[in-house]
């Protein structure tokens, strides 16, 4: 909510998607609308996933070459344009 906060953030981000931020949630950033809001999805998708594997004891940590991979899989316009059409369904027509 100033200048500074969001040099820090800009700074934080580098050349990354997303970033988690201490009592303020997260924020995605992308090429288009669309890229941010599926790549928001896709964080609170997985926060989730990682929260309910921490309820039964130490998650598996991944790799960075096995991130890389995930990354490489999962990074598809395809897919992107999937699951934006997905959501966009689900609004009203009113809403559009």
């Amino acid at each position: 909510n100033n200048p500074v906060m969001a040099g820090r953030l800009a700074d934080t981000l580098g050349d990354r998607s997303a970033a988690l931020m201490k009592a303020h949630g997260a924020v995605t950033v992308g090429n288009t609308i669309q890229d941010a809001f599926v790549l928001a999805n896709y964080l609170e998708e997985n926060s989730y996933r990682q929260y309910m594997a921490m309820q039964i004891g130490a998650p598996y940590a991944f790799t960075a070459e096995e991130i890389e991979k995930c990354r490489e899989k999962l990074w598809n316009p395809n897919l992107f344009e999937r699951t934006w059409n997905h959501f966009k369904a689900k609004l009203a027509p009113t809403q559009l």
